[in-house]
């Protein structure tokens, strides 16, 4: 094959993997806040609490952590981090983030370590899915 079209194929194949990626970046065009400006709302709902210390609601949407909310919370003395990670839970299964395909909610009781509570919940998974469904019904369309 000569040089110009070889040049040429190359230079449409760069184009279009630039477009592709340029758009993988951007959020579906919907009406609302961003779920940047969701995950802030959920922090600011949980930092508000007199349960807890501090608060910390992250949503990504990268090639390593696709469509991902993670919440962070540090209890106050003497609050109950089982029932802050079924609010931090609850909050977002509720909330309009969109996509989600997955969540983590740690919270950290600083005085009691080993009191602190996990959960990582992935939507792919019906046995995780479900009880969320049960509990809070089906997520906003």
């Amino acid at each position: 094959m000569p040089v110009a079209p070889r040049l040429l194929s190359g230079v449409v194949l760069s184009a279009t993997l630039l477009l592709v990626t340029a758009c993988a970046d951007e959020e579906p065009d919907r009406p609302g806040p961003s779920n940047e400006e969701i995950a802030a709302e959920i922090e600011e709902t949980l930092a508000a609490r007199e349960d807890v210390a501090e608060a910390e609601v992250d949503y990504l949407d990268e090639f390593s952590n696709p469509s991902t909310v993670t919440a962070r919370i540090t209890v106050a003395p003497g609050a109950d981090a089982q029932a802050l990670s079924e609010e931090g839970s609850r909050l977002i299964w509720e909330s309009d983030l969109d996509p989600l395909t997955s969540f983590a909610v740690y919270v950290n009781d600083p005085v009691e370590p080993l009191a602190g509570v996990s959960r990582v919940v992935s939507f792919g998974q019906e046995s995780e899915r479900a009880p969320l469904e049960e509990k809070y019904g089906p997520r906003p369309d």
